[in-house]
């Protein structure tokens, strides 16, 4: 067998720390990334008043920042698990130049910080798109339900408190019951029964008392539903998937499979969160041109849909169709509508003309009839069990018609979608998020969120580009996000190809400075 040294044999061990980790080691990429950060204007330093207040100089936000995208790189999220890294990982050693934070420390870190983490990963999607990494030609949303920090019992929904009330007015009654058939029972135990039954009957009434209020709280929620550990968080059902947790909406690149935006909901469903999502990628890399957007039938809401359009974006989004309400009854589909003429033709030939305006929903619906025909068409029974058919067309339907025929047109683009989204998804669940989320409370879940979507983009991006390349080009940025007009007359734009470019732009007194590239 291959024989390990002596423990009390006297090594030459490297002179440095730095001989420990390699040169294509990704924590120097760490490294450099967080030092290019102007963490200050990140908000991630500490106040003045706190610094003073403390017996001991406070850690460099920077050093407990490379902690954190280290440790949920590598699937460390514990407070102490990272506390512990620190001492016996010689990476982290090097990292944090054998800093070892406690685990309180770190986890107040996060807590406190929970908004800047969210700002230092669009920091980095940013970097991303400057390295051309992110072409914005495709991209894909979707949703997934990730398990929150509260146990399912500790959760209640109206359906949930309404099946415990019943149970336990069973079981009240059940208790009654007996303890009425052992009235005038002579069996020398009965007393000893009764005394456990009655003991029983006052626990299951105690438990009727904590239901009721559960119950008070759930109609006082906005949301009909209330968890006790994690407040924030909501029963949610997707398919065969039930859990107490949050929804979380990824927006993903299609070039590189790059995260660009992910934001935690707490809507079991993804009807209406298409528009949003595409808000919270458009915050980080600005308006995005010519893009196509594509997302699965759980995302088909039609004021979603028009908002897109009307901001630029060509969307691909399959129609749940309907299937004529159980009936066999020809669906809306069946009939033709002319746009010049303003009416639809239905099945038998016949004209529905615009009759009148009507509201649902929201959202202004034009009626579409023809009274005298529908009597005495041959055609009435397959077509409504009404005593006329009325077809119902929203305003500006033209967009939902565009959107069908992108959709017909262009099939393999659903398949395109799912091959861009799942795997961001199926990576995060698996290694970086494994079990759900730690943290408790919306605020303190995105910044996990963010911290996951940074962790998941760089171990990405270290994949894409060869690390010598790669550290070269971040010592390059300047991360600052300038939000003044720049009042120098010379800034430096980044060009990648293979290496670094500088080349030197005039710039305008009163331009600002977008991105943060000077």
């Amino acid at each position: 067998f291959i024989k390990g040294v002596q423990r009390d044999e006297v090594l030459l061990l490297p002179e440095s720390l730095d001989e420990y980790v390699h040169a294509d080691n990704p924590v120097r990429f760490i490294d450099q990334f967080v030092d290019g950060l102007d963490l200050n204007e990140l908000g991630f330093a500490y106040p003045k008043e706190d610094i003073q207040q403390r017996g001991r100089p406070a850690y460099d936000p920077g050093d407990l920042l490379k902690l954190l995208i280290y440790g949920y790189s590598n699937g460390i999220r514990s407070g102490r698990k990272l506390q512990k890294a620190c001492s016996v990982n010689v990476e982290l050693m090097w990292l944090l130049k054998k800093l070892a934070p406690d685990f309180k420390t770190i986890c107040d870190f996060r807590r406190r910080n929970r908004k800047c983490l969210k700002s230092a990963s669009a920091q980095f999607t940013l970097l991303c798109q400057r390295m051309n990494l992110i072409s914005a030609e495709f991209i894909a949303v979707d949703g997934s339900l990730i398990k929150a920090s509260n146990n399912k019992e500790k959760s209640w929904n109206q359906s949930k408190i309404d099946s415990a009330l019943k149970r336990n007015e069973d079981a009240v009654e059940h208790y009654l019951k007996q303890i009425e058939d052992l009235d005038g029972d002579a069996a020398a135990d009965s007393a000893r029964r009764n005394k456990e039954l009655q003991k029983k009957l006052a626990k299951v009434k105690a438990q009727k008392k904590r239901l009721d209020e559960i119950k008070e709280a759930v109609n006082d929620s906005k949301l009909q539903s209330i968890a006790y550990t994690d407040k924030d968080s909501r029963p949610l059902k997707k398919g065969d998937n039930r859990l107490v947790g949050y929804n979380v909406q990824h927006a993903v690149d299609g070039k590189h499979h790059l995260i660009i935006a992910a934001e935690v909901t707490q809507k079991s469903t993804d009807y209406g969160l298409l528009y949003p999502t595409i808000q919270a990628a458009e915050e980080v890399l600005g308006k995005l041109e010519n893009c196509k957007l594509l997302a699965d039938k759980g995302y088909y809401e039609s004021s979603d849909l028009k908002n897109c359009a009307d901001g630029g974006y060509t969307t691909y989004i399959p129609e749940q169709r309907r299937s004529g309400g159980g009936k066999g009854h020809y669906t809306k589909d069946s009939f033709r509508y002319n746009k010049e003429k303003d009416h639809y033709t239905c099945p038998a030939d016949q004209v529905l003309a615009r009759d009148k305006m009507s509201r649902s929903r929201g959202k202004d619906i034009v009626l579409y009839r023809n009274k005298s025909i529908c009597g005495n068409c041959t055609l009435k029974a397959r077509c409504t069990s009404a005593a006329f058919r009325t077809i119902g067309r929203w305003v500006h339907e033209d967009y939902l018609e565009r959107n069908r025929q992108r959709v017909d047109e262009n099939p393999d683009y659903l398949t395109i979608r799912k091959s861009i989204v799942e795997h961001p998804f199926g990576t995060i669940k698996e290694f970086i998020l494994s079990g759900g989320f730690r943290v408790r409370g919306i605020e303190n879940v995105q910044a996990e969120l963010s911290l996951a979507q940074l962790a998941y983009n760089l171990k990405r991006v270290t994949k894409l580009i060869p690390m010598a390349d790669l550290l070269a080009m971040v010592r390059s940025f300047i991360f600052r996000p300038y939000t003044e007009p720049f009042k120098g007359f010379y800034g430096i734009q980044i060009i990648y190809k293979s290496t670094a470019v500088f080349c030197k732009v005039k710039i305008d007194k009163e331009q600002k400075c977008r991105n943060g590239v000077i």
